[in-house]
């Protein structure tokens, strides 16, 4: 529906979402209708779906059984700095305290202050940070792509032709097509 500016990409299925508003929204309705004594199950559905999307990805990757994994994209969504909330984040902390070591690359993480703020609010990740795509691809025993821009499907091209790639944002068929590939909802 392009009069409310609804994005198609609302009704396909995709990973966690996260970021400033839909969050805390979700928490703010929820908290409302409790306090009226309205039951919204589907609202109250959305943070437990959210988490399982977050164990999906983990399970996904663990039949790898790698060392390091890289991910394309920490930021909450793509063409943002933003990382409130971010899933990516969610998963690389999860995927640390289950002992992996994580790598990620994301051009949206390049300015001082999105440096300073992730060594503030998630100092675990500080030094995990590869300036280069490349650099990723090496380093990183499986890589998951969280973000679906150009720069993510050309390195995912690169890296599933000498490691696996997890999917979690349904990149292109073309992307698609060959070995070494998996999506986390299709």
């Amino acid at each position: 529906d392009t009069k409310l500016n609804l994005s198609p990409y609302y009704l396909k299925p995709g990973f966690a979402y996260g970021g400033s508003c839909l969050p805390k929204d979700t928490r703010g309705i929820s908290h409302l209708a409790a306090s009226l004594g309205v039951d919204i199950p589907l609202i109250n559905s959305l943070p437990v779906t959210n988490k399982q999307h977050i164990s999906h990805a983990l399970k996904l990757i663990e039949k790898y059984h790698p060392r390091t994994v890289g991910i394309v994209g920490l930021t909450f969504k793509s063409g943002t700095d933003d990382l409130r909330e971010s899933p990516s984040i969610k998963l690389a902390k999860v995927l640390q305290l289950f002992g992996y070591k994580v790598r990620y690359f994301d051009p949206n993480m390049n300015t001082p202050r999105m440096r300073e703020q992730l060594c503030r609010d998630h100092a675990n990740l500080e030094h995990s940070h590869c300036a280069l795509s490349d650099t990723l691809i090496s380093q990183s025993d499986v890589v998951v792509v969280a973000h679906p821009d150009d720069y993510a499907a050309k390195i995912a091209v690169k890296a599933k032709q000498i490691k696996p790639v997890v999917d979690l944002v349904r990149l292109s068929d073309e992307v698609s097509k060959e070995n070494n590939y998996e999506g986390i909802c299709w």
